[in-house]
This record gives structure tokens, sequence and C-alpha cells, in this order.
């Protein structure tokens, strides 16, 4: 099994089906039909290939490992523009202050971040996403005005970033600037000439 996810209490209103889903892939077949083609998992473990979506084995726990990973089946609308023309930088966060021009915490001791989860996404790129989408779904009729805002994953090079992206028509052309608070799976740097899957995938805009 490569990964699971548990949705909830969308499913358990109905006591007929599991809100478990699981996912296996195929890394080797002995199969006639399959002998003269090849596929993408090919002799690949299975950490290997959980590895071409993002380097999830760097997260601190079990727990975290499985949230994370799980990102790759939320429901989207893959951008269709070629990702590997896109520079995507990464950006410090803005902290809150207190009226004392401090860093401000909450209860718990942790930073309150201004910019947390909001990162920016060039003009031209933000007119190539899919419009109206909700929860991975874009109805029949939908506005062709550029959105202003995203709700996305991004799968690059082992990272796995969550969050906003807000138009910024101040970037160059074909740029995503994300923040270190959209960062949920760091890349492992000796990976760095591993094969990896990159997109950017949309959930509402």
């Amino acid at each position: 099994m490569a990964v699971f996810k548990d949705s909830g209490k969308e499913k358990k209103k109905n006591p007929m089906s599991s809100s478990v889903k699981c996912y296996f892939v195929c890394t080797e077949s002995f199969a006639e039909a399959d002998r003269n083609s090849s596929y993408i998992l090919f002799n690949k473990s299975i950490h290997e290939a959980r590895c071409m979506f993002m380097h999830a084995h760097t997260v601190p726990s079990l727990k975290k490992y499985m949230a994370r990973f799980s990102l790759i089946l939320s429901k989207t609308i893959s951008f269709e523009g070629d990702i590997s023309n896109v520079e995507i930088k990464r950006i410090k966060d803005i902290p809150c202050m207190d009226e004392k021009m401090n860093k401000a915490y909450d209860i718990n001791g942790e930073p309150l971040i201004q910019t947390d989860g909001t990162g920016f996404i060039s003009e031209d790129l933000a007119s190539q996403c899919p419009m109206n989408i909700y929860k991975g779904k874009q109805p029949d009729e939908y506005s062709k005005v550029c959105p202003l805002l995203i709700q996305c994953r991004l799968f690059y090079n082992g990272y796995a970033v969550k969050g906003t992206l807000l138009v910024n028509r101040e970037l160059p052309c074909k740029s995503i600037h994300i923040r270190d608070s959209m960062v949920k799976v760091e890349r492992d740097e000796n990976l760095a000439c591993f094969q990896t899957i990159n997109s950017l995938e949309i959930c509402t805009s």
C-alpha cells in the first residue's frame, strides 16, 4: 500500500461505506500485457515511489508523515502549465508584533505569523489556473476573471507545500513565492538528484 486517507466526517453518515481509502501502486508486474510497457514506478520500492511526490521521511513523527503524505490525495485540479519553467522562491514570513513592536506569541508560546500560509503568484500564472474551483471541482459555467487568491498544494523537488497564493502584480512573470509557514515537508538534500513529480494542484480559486 502506498498511502491511505481517512475522509472522516464525509463518509460517517453512510453506514455501508468506510471513510478510509487505501491506494495501491504497481512497481513490478509479470503479466504478459505489462512486459513490453514501461511505467514510472517500475522496479522502485514503496519508499522510492513516495519520494517521487515528496520527501516525507524528513518529518519528525509517523503521525505527521501520514498527514503530510495524504496531501497528494487532496481534491484538486492540476495546473496545466509547465512548472519546470516557473521560478519558485522561498521567502520569510512576517511575524505579528505587539504594541511595543516585539514579536507576539499565542497562549502556547508559539509565534503569531501575519503571513501564515500565504505566498504570492505572478498574474500570468494565476490567469492560467482553472477558475471557480471548489473542493477540486469546476462548475459547467464559471467566471473568466483571473482569480486573486488560490488555495493550492505544490509538490516540487521533494518539498510539499500547502496554503494559499495571492496574486502579486509586481512579481516577474512565471514566479511563485512560498512562505516558510507553507512548507510542510522539507527536501532531503541527499536525494537532490532523485527524480520527482513536480505539480501545482488547485483546491479552490
